[in-house]
């Protein structure tokens, strides 16, 4: 009945106000928000699940990046220059 009342529209806000003050005790109006509170208590935030996400990629791109540096590392060690090239892959490591 409610719902009909607001599809109808107001000509006065005076009865407006009164048919929102009734639904807010409405018993729909009680289990939409106990249904959102319990939503919003059992769901994880779409940032928090990106951010998660996100961790999880550079932890295991760092690790994809570490076996790539390790085998530079190997091929440069019949160098004289590995040390002053394990410094750089070092920094180039570290600074992600």
């Amino acid at each position: 009945m409610l719902y009909i009342e607001v599809s109808k529209g107001f000509y006065n806000w005076k009865d407006a106000i009164f048919a929102f003050c009734k639904h807010e005790k409405s018993q729909c109006h009680l289990e939409g928000v106990d249904a959102i509170i319990t939503l919003l208590a059992t769901t994880m935030h779409i940032g928090t699940h990106l951010n998660r996400q996100h961790a999880i990629e550079v932890a295991k791109n760092k690790k994809i990046l570490l076996k790539i540096l390790s085998s530079i590392n190997i091929w440069l060690d019949k160098d004289y220059h590995s040390g002053v090239t394990m410094m750089i892959v070092t920094a180039i490591l570290f600074s992600f």
